[in-house]
């Protein structure tokens, strides 16, 4: 009865929002290149598989239901489609002069911050949660250039 109450008492735009949040704390996983995202909301979770079946992945939740893993392909998609309208082009120029990619598609640049903060954060820690990974992607799915071009470059 609670999952349908909150069924019927969030919007769209709500749960973007909490799965923008949850962008923010990947979980690099040393095995095959995943990325997991933990999720203690059945409702976000559902919320998430059928965005990402939208976007043509699938998810891998069998091991835990409150954690779902991604391959680096899949979050990249997640992470690009929720990121504010009109600003992607922007936000992948900051992200080329920063210095951190150079590869010119918005998905090989988003490959290149996302290996610089594993070597960052993960080093040889594996599967460990790294909470200082939303202060570099903050700016990026929120779209704050400026940040992104002071953020991004401390990565180098």
């Amino acid at each position: 009865m609670l999952y349908e109450a909150k069924l019927r008492d969030t919007s769209e735009d709500e749960l973007d929002e909490e799965l923008k949040t949850l962008l923010l704390s990947p979980i690099f996983l040393k095995d095959n290149d995943k990325i997991a995202l933990e999720i203690g909301n059945p409702f976000l979770t559902d919320h998430l598989r059928a965005k990402l079946k939208k976007l043509g992945h699938i998810t891998d939740g069998s091991f835990s239901s409150e954690l779902i893993k991604l391959t680096e392909k899949a979050y990249l998609s997640l992470f690009e489609d929720m990121l504010p309208d009109g600003k992607k082009d922007e936000i992948k120029t900051a992200l080329i002069e920063s210095g951190i990619a150079t590869d010119t598609s918005f998905k090989g640049v988003m490959k290149g911050v996302l290996k610089k903060l594993g070597e960052k954060f993960a080093g040889n820690v594996g599967d460990e949660l790294m909470e200082n990974v939303g202060e570099y992607l903050g700016p990026i799915i929120n779209g704050g250039i400026e940040l992104i071009k002071n953020k991004i470059a401390t990565l180098q």
